[in-house]
């Protein structure tokens, strides 16, 4: 919440416009956030179902503008959650 909170400060106090997408350069799967929450819980038993998307393909989230506001991260993945949860 905190990298959020401040990466929305900044782009409320820019000039930029349009989308503003805040992310990091690194993709990561949902499987994965929730295989980092089972760890933090002391291997917290998780059952999914996976089920094969139509479009699988590959993507990046484009965070040029957000480079623009000179943000940086704070937490990373694993300490935000476990400061969250």
């Amino acid at each position: 919440m905190h990298d959020v909170s401040v990466a929305l400060f900044k782009a409320f106090q820019s000039q930029l416009n349009g989308v503003i997408n805040i992310a990091d350069k690194k993709n990561i799967k949902v499987i994965d956030v929730a295989n980092k929450c089972s760890h933090i819980f002391n291997n917290l038993n998780l059952k999914y179902t996976h089920k094969k998307k139509h479009n699988s393909r590959p993507y990046r989230v484009e965070i040029k503008k957000l480079n623009l506001l000179n943000f940086k991260k704070f937490y990373t993945l694993e300490k935000g959650l476990k400061k969250i949860l």
